[in-house]
């Protein structure tokens, strides 16, 4: 079992929380995290591994990307997250290097808008 430490496994969900829930337990069956950490507007899912934060329910993609860069930080103890969506999540932990702390962000490319 890969051994992430200092490194929080987070999912932040007011939108296809089950889906989110269920992406969290699969990226977490091979890899051992400090902490994984599920902050949703539902009920906690109790689940022993995850430490679960209710929080209010976005209304848009904007309020959640605004929780990403302004609140998140407020429920991380580690010096390194690694941030999924139900839609997006671990798939393959024999990837990983420990190298990838060396950057700010790794996944998809954004388009710099003209």
């Amino acid at each position: 079992m890969l051994d992430l430490k200092n490194i929080t496994l987070v999912c932040v969900a007011t939108k296809d929380v089950k889906a989110s829930f269920r992406a969290l337990k699969y990226s977490s069956k091979e890899i051992k995290f400090e902490k994984i950490l599920f902050l949703s507007n539902e009920e906690d899912p109790k689940d022993e591994l995850i430490v679960h934060k209710k929080i209010n329910t976005f209304k848009s993609v904007a309020e959640w990307g605004e929780f990403i860069v302004f609140d998140l930080h407020r429920y991380i103890e580690t010096d390194f997250i690694i941030l999924i969506h139900s839609d997006g999540f671990i798939v393959n932990p024999k990837s990983w290097k420990n190298s990838f702390l060396n950057y700010d962000y790794i996944g998809a490319p954004f388009p710099i808008p003209k």
